[in-house]
């Protein structure tokens, strides 16, 4: 008896501490505008435009400047509890100077320190973040 009532309560501050976790889904209007990437030595921007397209630009150097446009989507929350944001027809560089694209990139929106990223390697804390 003593064992279930402590297996329900910690099932219910479990639900209620991973429901709190969930961040506000993002509005279109808040993406709007210029976001810049946090590599150490390279200049990396995507402008994200209200009509639905996006111009990407990419320099570094030694290597030769990328710059594409196409359509972006505002995807819904996944089961996950994830929202992200589609490219298509996205082309970038990466810090080994490889190139790679085009193709359809979904980088993680977060809201974070009071601000919103897109964050496309959260294993090497890479991530977009809106700089006007």
């Amino acid at each position: 008896m003593k064992g279930s009532l402590f297996f329900i309560i910690s099932l219910l501050f479990g639900t209620l501490f991973l429901a709190g976790c969930r961040s506000t889904p993002v509005e279109q209007r808040e993406l709007y505008g210029l976001w810049k990437a946090n590599y150490p030595d390279a200049e990396d921007t995507i402008e994200i435009r209200g009509d639905g397209t996006y111009i990407h630009k990419y320099s570094r150097n030694g290597i030769e400047p990328l710059m594409n446009s196409g359509k972006w989507d505002l995807e819904e929350v996944n089961s996950m509890g994830e929202q992200r944001i589609g490219f298509d027809n996205f082309q970038g560089g990466s810090l080994t100077d490889r190139k790679f694209g085009p193709g359809y990139f979904l980088p993680i929106i977060e809201r974070r320190r009071g601000g919103i990223i897109l964050d496309f390697d959260p294993d090497a804390n890479l991530y977009y973040s809106k700089i006007r």
